[in-house]
């Protein structure tokens, strides 16, 4: 069988490093997307094979640079690539060839670290390797009109100044607040709609590499791994933690919140 229990293939190939792949399992149930350092988007045909070792290439997107990172929110598929280029494409859409509901440069100066979509998949979080994080919004006009930007994961020296860190990782929490996880070693909770932090975690021993909320909400998965942001140094062995969430005041919208202290 082409695929099936116990059988491992090889679903597709890119002619340079793959940065990201994707699964979209309620909107494009048969299909991998996987983007690359070659410039393309790719979707995967699971179904069938194609020719030589490889599935069947069912669509391929060129890019306007390489990608670096990407996310699946409620059926938009959204791409970080090179030169600040911020692409988002339905993923219905991807196979036919459809043209990208989002196609412009970050708002922000600098590379693009990590993309994630909303839950709802009308906006995205941008977080950049300057410490600082960009939301957006795929409607060009509300986008006008309501996208911003702030600093975070920075901290002042008083040698030395002001110390900036990349913001690593992005994860969104099923209440619609998100995670930032950055190079200093912290992860901060923050409230898009009221632009404001909720919570700060104690420090990880390094650098916040990834993390990702578990989808019921009640648990965040953080990686403790030093990314090199100041080169070669001895660093403490890289560990997975998982925190609990105990308190709903770490993660509830402020205007959520208020709306349940006056009832």
């Amino acid at each position: 069988a082409w695929w099936g229990p116990g059988v491992e293939r090889v679903v597709g190939a890119h002619r340079e490093a793959v940065s990201c792949v994707e699964y979209d399992g309620e909107n494009a149930p048969n299909m991998v997307f996987s983007a690359s350092y070659d410039r393309t988007l790719k979707a995967w045909d699971l179904r069938a094979p194609g020719g030589g070792d490889c599935g069947r290439c069912a669509a391929s997107t060129s890019l306007p640079g390489k990608a670096f990172t990407s996310d699946v929110a409620n059926g938009v598929l959204f791409l970080g690539a090179s030169d600040r280029q911020i692409l988002a494409y339905k993923t219905s859409d991807i196979i036919s060839g459809g043209r990208p509901v989002i196609n412009r440069q970050s708002s922000m100066r600098f590379q693009t670290r990590c993309v994630r979509g909303n839950p709802r998949g009308d906006s995205v979080v941008i977080a950049s390797v300057e410490g600082r994080v960009a939301v957006e919004y795929v409607a060009d006009d509300r986008n006008e009109r309501e996208r911003y930007a702030f600093k975070c994961h920075r901290k002042t020296d008083p040698a030395t100044g002001e110390v900036i860190y990349p913001v690593h990782a992005v994860s969104f929490h099923p209440l619609g607040t998100f995670a930032t996880g950055g190079g200093d070693g912290y992860v901060n909770i923050w409230d898009g709609a009221a632009k404001k932090r909720l919570f700060q975690c104690p420090r990880y021993p390094t650098s916040v590499a990834s993390l990702a909320f578990s989808p019921c909400g009640t648990m965040l998965a953080v990686a403790s791994s030093y990314a090199q942001e100041e080169r070669e140094k001895n660093t403490p062995h890289d560990r997975l933690y998982i925190r609990v969430i105990g308190d709903d005041a770490e993660v509830t919208p402020k205007a959520a919140a208020a709306a349940a202290a006056a009832k």
